[in-house]
């Protein structure tokens, strides 16, 4: 665990520091905020859960603190990693960027649900003989047909059978 708090090094007790093994001076983390990401490129740059999280530190030799509420994201390491750490976060940041500004098709299904792909997606659904996809559809408009539903869903093959449950 990684414990980050301020502290006046000045008020430290000089021969306290003295007994230490290592100077804390030496380990004096300094702090970089990218502010404004939103959660699309933080979630694309840290992946799902913050996934990429723990490999992002470890190959950085960095601490990373993440808040979505504000989008933020801190660096937390010494003073002589985080200029490579800051250029390698701009640079992930702006690749992720241009990806998620290449989202540019999308495919309307019904209502407010929406499938967008990225660059090169196409919506492809192979099935060996008798096998199929079941949809489950929700939060449809009271007013769709059944007409509408299989205009929207053409894309994906002839419907075997449809089932209406109304809550």
């Amino acid at each position: 665990m990684t414990v980050i708090c301020p502290i006046q090094y000045e008020w430290l007790p000089k021969l306290w520091l003295n007994s230490l093994p290592r100077q804390p001076i030496d380990l004096i983390f300094v702090n970089y905020v990218f502010n404004n990401l939103g959660p699309a490129l933080m979630s694309a740059c840290l992946g799902k859960r913050c996934a990429k999280k723990q490999q992002l530190e470890d190959l950085l030799g960095i601490v990373l603190d993440i808040n979505y509420e504000e989008s933020t994201l801190t660096i937390w390491c010494q003073n002589n990693k985080l200029n490579r750490a800051k250029l390698y976060l701009e640079k992930l940041m702006n690749f992720e960027r241009n990806k998620l500004i290449k989202e540019i098709e999308e495919y309307e299904i019904v209502g407010s649900t929406r499938i967008l792909l990225g660059e090169g997606g196409e919506p492809i659904s192979v099935l060996i003989n008798d096998e199929y996809i079941k949809v489950i559809a929700t939060g449809l408009p009271t007013n769709v047909t059944e007409e509408d539903i299989e205009r929207k869903f053409q894309s994906c093959g002839k419907s075997k059978s449809q089932f209406y449950i109304i809550i």
